[in-house]
């Protein structure tokens, strides 16, 4: 390959790699990173310019340190050349004023003695060389090849996936613990953040004002994701625009309950897209443009970049290297070491000629360059993954009746007309009945002659999403006056990534959850799961690593974790369970009968089972609940001799197993003679025993009095339950069928929408529950990281219904049916576990807390801001990765750590990413996100003008207290005062605590220091 082949291949792999193409059409993810310091990325790789239909860099760092290090190289080259030549010259007897004809005869005659001829022959290819000056342009063709040979193959689509193959025969270099048996996958120490916004509506506004919704059709959706093999393309042809009616040009903004109307309405264009089996083509994405062209108008070029946008997000996922710069760095050394450097030629006695050294330091020196670039970029991009997100927005969804027991009658009462007024829709909604006024929403228990006539409220969710903040406040002041709030809860479900939420729930739960369940997505291919080409696996583990390793810190020493996974990916996660929990950890692999009749459509088996994989945190700790035990097995025990001692059941008194004093003979009440136990056994018991116990009355000899003996086993002296099997029936906990019959009764689906392929049944996760919680702990959480529907938390509200048990619920949903399947299912729940529409009202009722975090995206978007002029942007570093590092610090710290940012606990704002276009800021719960910063159990939580007080301890059982005021409070500080005068605590916390002067304020320890803790420990 020529020179400028080689270094346009170069340059067009370096603009892939730093997505200089891409970035321009792609607005999430690591494409977003690079265009928002695209300025940064230029001025490292420069322009990209056509020269003679080549491809060459200018202007930037790359292309000079790659000048350089060739001008180094060629000067470094002509040296070598000059002192060789001088060197030949003198052995070959050459005079140093000659001319070219007498040194040419000279070297001829040379030429005939074979003693000289080498030197001959040396001495005029370096003449040559000099001339030709080949040697500095294969150097170059040499460098370019080896660099591109070496970041293409880690590279892929976005992603930095280190491969370490080298060699001739592809060997690939694995690190290694020394253990005796190892478990490694491609995507090993990578963060996967593609965990959720697949096949969701994606609105976008274009330049010209227009919105487009983006979405695509179920019914092709369901089918091809059902039809799809691993290996399986897939692509979007049109099905229909169409306009709709007039909409706001921004969502409305809900104060009090009611839309505040917005100006300047604009029609929206729906584009609905066909998901179907295939690769996709560039046809495929011209009708689809040109049908949005011919709709509403609009520049082709923009709508197709918000297509790419919208398929990227869809079918694409993405990582995050957690070690790129040092992992590329020694993969570097490793390559130039296997296959720059020829290791047989140095081992046979020879020497590596010094053109091969010389490129091999240019590869290293400026692929070090390269990394260490690449790993700014990376490094800022997992600071802010890693970064913990902050609270978006809190609600509580809390019925009637438990407003009635923990905020107090007259509290309702009080407000029960306006709180109708704003539920009454939603009521009917859910299918609770139409409930027109107060009376009408309390159920009547007459009285008699001794007892007065009393009322309950029924069980119908308030969410304070319907109301103003002032109403949220009140409600919770009312309701921690008396209890703590953290105890009055029943659970906690999480708008969130998973890994954000676990990551956030960290510092308040740790070691607190008592049973995991998760029923992930199971891989299969046409679940949804997107996966990279030929990483299928290894993108599912690592998604599933990061999530379990943090879900494990969550888990009480007596917890245990129940997956639900089917044989695609059961067998590679019991290797990585054993790997983060430990094999002797490892419980039981249940098998559950999901279905009841076998499918004839199947092409080899008809599967009908899936798998619960069981680990304890400490099995050593961990023991299950016994069973309730059947009537089946109580219909076995009686008393035919009327034994006082109550039922029993014979048991066989012989055994197999070898007893030195098993044998012996015994005569039966009615005189009959056995001589000795059944041939081939032995009695259970010596003779001295045996007749212990017939004296005691424990030995049955049938009715007759002649049987061969059996001893009594008593019912009131076996365990009173049963040990739990691996092999669970339908019948006992339920099959698809149950579940889906529950999803389409608490859920508003058709019958015929296929949202959860994997459904399970409440009787399911039930007998998880039974086995892994006790109904009398105060404080058994249980935790679901992939909610899906609500499942779980519906099986927490049903089983403490059964048996008045006090379990509570951490739920975590990514999905934009959060709101549509997962909330309305559990206030549906909380009204009738068994759920019948316009049924029994005795639902035990629910008080939850519902919160929407920042997500990955949204921080990416608030990072998004161009530096001014003059700012420490502009400042030239010597290093460009050090420069770039600078700049995104100080990006993201002037954006969450700013001291301003924290001088009210109300106003601060961020922008949300709700699908394409310019995301819209959004108030934050600074109050609620101190809360899990800090790790805090609350008690009391209420709010004043001044400011708003939170009252708990931490999980090092210190009493903390937090008065977050309004600086700009003409009564802030006396409300401080008298605050702190009210409230004593073993830590306080207030913000701007260096502006205070009053005696006792030393005490208080600074809520920015907190919120700093947002990008690391605290």
């Amino acid at each position: 390959m020529s020179q400028p082949q080689a270094e346009t291949r170069f340059i067009e792999l370096m603009a892939e790699l730093f997505q200089t193409d891409e970035a321009e059409a792609l607005d999430f993810g690591w494409y977003r990173v690079i265009r928002r310091h695209n300025r940064e990325v230029r001025a490292f790789l420069g322009e990209i310019v056509a020269e003679h239909g080549w491809k060459a860099l200018k202007g930037g760092r790359l292309s000079v340190l790659l000048a350089e290090a060739f001008r180094e190289a060629e000067a470094e080259t002509a040296a070598e050349d000059r002192h060789r030549l001088a060197a030949l010259e003198k052995q070959l007897g050459l005079k140093p004023g000659a001319n070219a004809v007498e040194r040419d005869q000279r070297l001829a005659a040379l030429e005939m003695v074979p003693a000289t001829m080498e030197l001959v022959n040396e001495y005029r290819a370096i003449l040559e060389r000099k001339t030709a000056a080949s040697t500095a342009a294969l150097d170059r063709s040499e460098v370019f090849n080896r660099l591109y040979q070496f970041f293409s193959r880690h590279y892929q689509d976005g992603d930095f996936i280190v491969a370490r193959r080298y060699g001739r025969e592809g060997s690939r270099y694995l690190r290694s613990t020394g253990e005796d048996t190892e478990f490694h996958w491609a995507t090993e120490g990578m963060y996967y953040i593609k965990s959720g916004d697949v096949f969701t509506d994606f609105p976008v506004r274009l330049a010209q004002g227009q919105r487009l919704l983006f979405t695509v059709e179920p019914e092709t959706l369901a089918a091809t994701r059902a039809a799809l093999k691993p290996n399986d393309k897939a692509h979007y042809e049109l099905a229909s625009v169409c306009s709709s009616g007039e909409i706001p040009p921004s969502p409305p903004f809900a104060k009090g309950g009611t839309e505040q109307p917005q100006p300047g309405v604009r029609k929206e264009t729906r584009v609905c897209l066909k998901y179907l089996k295939g690769a996709r083509s560039e046809r495929h994405k011209d009708e689809i443009v040109n049908a949005v062209q011919r709709e509403c108008g609009g520049d082709g070029t923009e709508i197709r970049r918000w297509l790419n946008q919208f398929i990227a997000r869809n079918q694409n996922d993405f990582f995050i290297h957690q070690r790129l710069g040092p992992v590329l760095r020694e993969d570097l050394d490793i390559f130039i070491k296997t296959e720059m450097l020829d290791a047989d030629q140095l081992l046979a006695g020879g020497d590596l000629p010094q053109r091969v050294l010389r490129v091999a330091r240019i590869v290293r020196e400026v692929g070090q360059q390269i990394i260490a670039f690449l790993a700014a970029l990376a490094d800022f991009q997992k600071t802010l993954w890693e970064k913990k997100k902050l609270v978006f927005s809190t609600r509580y969804v809390i019925t009637l009746d438990r407003i009635d027991r923990l905020a107090g009658r007259q509290w309702l009462e009080a407000r029960l007309e306006p709180i109708v007024r704003r539920q009454r829709e939603e009521w009917r909604t859910l299918g609770l009945g139409d409930f027109a006024d107060a009376a009408a929403c309390r159920m009547e228990k007459s009285g008699d002659l001794i007892t007065e006539a009393t009322h309950r409220y029924l069980p119908l969710p308030v969410d304070t999403g319907h109301f103003d903040e002032e109403f949220k406040w009140a409600l919770l002041e009312a309701v921690t006056r008396e209890r703590p709030l953290d105890e009055a809860l029943d659970g906690l479900a999480l708008h969130s990534d998973n890994w954000q939420a676990l990551h956030l729930l960290r510092a308040k739960y740790r070691e607190r959850v008592k049973c995991i369940y998760i029923d992930p997505p199971y891989n299969t291919g046409g679940d949804g799961f997107p996966y990279k080409d030929a990483y299928q696996h290894a993108s599912w583990l690592a998604m599933i690593d990061e999530r379990l390793s943090i879900a494990k810190s969550l888990m009480d020493q007596q917890a245990a974790l129940f997956v639900s996974l089917d044989d695609h990916e059961q067998p590679a996660f019991r290797l990585l369970a054993d790997r983060l929990y430990g094999s002797a950890n490892f419980i039981a692999t249940v098998i559950w009968q999901k279905i009841y009749s076998p499918k004839n459509s199947a092409k080899h088996f008809s599967e009908d089972h899936d798998y619960l994989l069981v680990y304890a945190r400490n099995a050593e700790r961990w023991l299950p609940e016994l069973l309730p035990r059947t009537a089946e097995m109580e219909a076995r025990y009686g008393s035919p001799d009327n034994d006082p001692r109550g039922p029993w059941k014979p048991g066989d008194l012989s055994a197999r197993n070898p007893y030195s004093q098993g044998r012996y003979p015994i005569t039966c009440p009615s005189g009959r003679l056995i001589p000795g136990p059944p041939p081939g056994t032995y009695w259970r018991v010596s003779k001295t025993k045996f007749e212990e116990l017939d004296r005691d009355g424990r030995i049955w000899w049938g009715e007759n009095r002649d049987n061969i003996p059996a001893i009594k086993r008593f019912l009131s002296e076996v365990k009173q339950g049963r040990v739990p099997q691996t092999i669970w029936l339908y019948q006992e906990v339920g099959h698809t069928q149950d579940a889906k019959k529950e999803l389409l009764a608490y859920t508003p689906l058709a019958e015929n929408e296929s949202v959860f392929q994997t459904p399970k049944p409440t009787a399911l996760i039930r007998r998880v529950l039974s086995l892994s919680t006790e109904a009398i702990s105060a404080d058994e959480w249980v935790l679901d990281f992939f909610a899906g529907s609500g499942t779980t938390g519906h099986a927490v509200i049903a089983q403490n219904h059964a048996d008045d048990g006090q379990r509570k619920f951490l739920l975590v949903e990514c999905n934009a049916y959060f709101d549509t399947l997962l909330l309305p299912r559990l206030k549906r729940a909380a009204w009738s576990p068994e759920w019948k529409e316009n049924g029994k009202t005795d639902g035990p009722g629910l008080f939850l807390r519902v919160q929407t975090l920042e997500q990955y995206d949204d921080t990416l978007a608030n990072l998004a801001i161009e530096p001014e002029t003059g700012q420490s942007a502009d400042f030239d570093f010597d290093g460009p990765a050090f420069s770039l590092r600078y700049r995104l610090h100080r990006e993201s710290q002037a954006l969450y750590c700013a001291v301003e940012w924290f001088a009210s606990p109300f106003g601060y704002t961020l922008k949300r990413v709700a699908g394409g276009g310019e995301a819209p800021s959004q108030p934050v719960d600074l109050v609620e996100s101190l809360i899990y910063l800090l790790g805090l159990d609350v008690t009391r939580l209420y709010r004043e003008p001044p400011g708003a007080v939170i009252l708990g301890h931490d999980r090092r059982e210190q009493t903390v207290a937090v008065f977050f005021r309004d600086c700009a409070h003409p009564e802030a500080v006396a409300w401080l005062q008298a605050q702190l005068a009210a409230h004593s605590a073993d830590r306080i916390f207030t913000n701007d605590p260096a502006a205070l002067t009053f005696e006792g304020c030393e005490r208080f320890e600074s809520i920015e220091a907190v919120f700093a803790g947002q990008f690391g420990p605290f």
